[in-house]
C-alpha cells in the first residue's frame, strides 16, 4: 500500500515541474517572436502595443480596438501619404472595459494628439440579420472542413489502464510527455492557418506555439531585449492580401432589417471614463468603425451616433459610407468579418483625408532620424512584407 507520504511526494514533483515548465515556455516564447524584418502577420504584441516600439512622444494617433481595426488600417501608408504618425493597439476579442487600461498605458510612452477608438468593441454580438449564406464562416472553420485529420488531428489512444500500476515513473513522464506534444502539435497546427480571435489570441499569449521553428534565427539579445517585441515594420497592423468575397453588399446595413440596439448603462460609464481620460490630457477622442458585415448594423450605428452626439465627438462608419471604391467582394479576407490590404488601404486613404481635411492635421514634427527610420519601414513594409506575400502565393 503507497504511503501517504510517497504521495505527495509524486504530487510535488508534478507540481514543480508544472511550473518550471510554465516558467521556461514563457520565457521562451519572447525570443522566438520573429524580428521585424520578417514576413509575419503580427498575431501578438506588435498588434497590441506598438507604440511602445517608437521612440517616446512621437505618435500623433492612436487607433485603438479589436481585430477589425488592426486589420482595417495601415500606419505606414498613412504616414506615406500624410506625414502623419500613428500606431495600433489592437487585440483579438479586445474588451471595452481594457480600453482605458491601454490609454493610460499609452500615454507612459506616447503623447498622441488623437486617439481613434473602433466602436466595434463595444459590442459583444455579431449581426443577428446574416444569413448563412452570405455570412463569412471563420477561417479557422473553413479550414477545419478543408483539412484531414494527419497528422495534426489524430487522437492518441488510452494506455491499458489495467497495467498502469507497473509503469515507471520514467513511463509516466514519457507518456505526459508524448500527450503534451500531441496537443501542442495541434494547438500549433490551428495556430499557423486560424485567423479568428480565438486563434490570433492563442498567438498573442503564446507565440512560441506559433514560432517554435525559429530557432535558427535566435540571439541572445532575443530573450532581453525588452521592447524588440513591440517593434515591427507594421505598426500594429496586421497584414493579409488573401481575398474571401462577401456576396451580400451593404444589405446588413438596411433600415428595414434595423434591430435596436443600446449600449447598456456598464459600457456607458466605461466610455465616460475614456472620454475624460482623454480631455484630462488634451487628445481629442473621435469615433470610427472599419467596415464589418459580420458584426456591424444600422442599430448600433445609431447607438454610437447617439453616443457621439451626447459628447460632442466626430463619427466616421465605414459601413454607412464606404471609402472610395470599397468592394466587398475583393477587399474582405475572409468574407465579411475582416478586411484584407487592399480594403485597409482605402480606409486608410479616406481617414488620412478626414484627419487633413476635416480635423486639421499636419505632418507630425519628429527628427530627420525619425522620418528616416518611417520612409524605411514603409519601405520594408511593401518590399520586404507585402512583396513576399505575392511570392509565397
Amino acid at each position: 500500500m503507497q504511503k501517504p507520504y510517497d504521495k505527495l511526494k509524486k504530487i510535488l514533483r508534478a507540481t514543480v515541474f508544472t511550473v518550471i515548465f510554465a516558467l521556461l515556455f514563457a520565457f521562451l516564447s519572447q525570443g522566438f517572436i520573429p524580428s521585424g524584418s520578417e514576413n509575419e502577420d503580427g498575431m501578438e504584441s506588435r498588434i497590441s502595443k506598438a507604440y511602445r516600439g517608437e521612440p517616446k512622444g512621437t505618435i500623433d494617433v492612436m487607433f485603438i480596438g479589436n481585430s477589425d481595426i488592426y486589420r482595417g488600417v495601415s500606419p505606414v501608408d498613412l504616414y506615406h501619404s500624410t506625414g502623419i504618425t500613428s500606431a495600433i493597439a489592437g487585440e483579438p476579442g479586445k474588451k471595452f472595459s481594457k480600453v482605458n487600461k491601454d490609454i493610460k498605458d499609452i500615454l507612459k510612452y506616447q503623447k498622441p494628439k488623437i486617439i481613434a477608438l473602433e466602436t466595434d468593441c463595444m459590442f459583444s454580438e455579431k449581426n443577428p440579420v446574416l444569413s448563412k449564406a452570405s455570412a463569412a464562416i471563420s477561417h479557422m472553420d473553413s479550414s477545419t472542413h478543408k483539412a484531414d485529420m494527419s497528422p495534426h488531428g489524430r487522437r492518441i489512444q488510452n494506455r491499458s489502464t489495467d497495467n498502469s500500476a507497473t509503469f515507471s515513473f520514467a513511463d509516466k513522464i514519457n507518456s505526459l510527455f508524448s500527450k503534451c506534444s500531441d496537443m501542442f502539435n495541434k494547438i500549433q497546427h490551428y495556430a499557423k492557418h486560424g485567423d479568428n480571435a480565438l486563434i490570433a489570441a492563442v498567438n498573442y499569449k503564446y507565440p512560441l506555439i506559433k514560432y517554435h521553428d525559429n530557432y535558427c534565427n535566435l540571439k541572445l539579445s532575443n530573450f532581453f531585449d525588452p521592447l524588440r517585441k513591440y517593434t515591427f515594420f507594421n505598426k500594429g497592423m496586421a497584414y493579409s492580401d488573401k481575398v474571401k468575397a462577401y456576396e451580400g453588399g451593404k444589405s446588413y446595413m438596411k433600415k428595414d432589417r434595423e434591430i435596436p440596439t443600446a449600449i447598456d448603462t456598464q459600457t456607458e460609464r466605461q466610455f465616460k471614463v475614456i472620454a475624460d481620460t482623454c480631455k484630462q490630457n488634451d487628445i481629442r477622442l473621435v469615433l470610427m468603425t472599419v467596415p464589418s458585415a459580420n458584426t456591424w448594423s444600422s442599430g448600433k450605428h445609431k447607438a454610437i451616433q447617439d453616443l457621439a452626439d451626447k459628447y460632442d465627438l466626430t463619427y466616421y462608419d465605414y459601413n454607412t459610407d464606404f471609402p472610395k471604391g470599397f468592394n466587398w467582394k475583393t477587399d474582405s479576407t475572409d468574407g465579411g468579418n475582416h478586411l484584407n490590404y487592399s480594403g485597409a488601404k482605402k480606409v486608410t486613404d479616406d481617414i488620412a483625408n478626414k484627419l487633413t481635411s476635416e480635423i486639421g492635421m499636419t505632418p507630425s514634427k519628429i527628427s530627420a532620424k525619425d522620418k528616416e527610420r518611417w520612409n524605411s519601414d514603409y519601405n520594408n513594409f511593401h518590399n520586404k512584407i507585402a512583396s513576399q506575400s505575392q511570392k509565397s502565393k
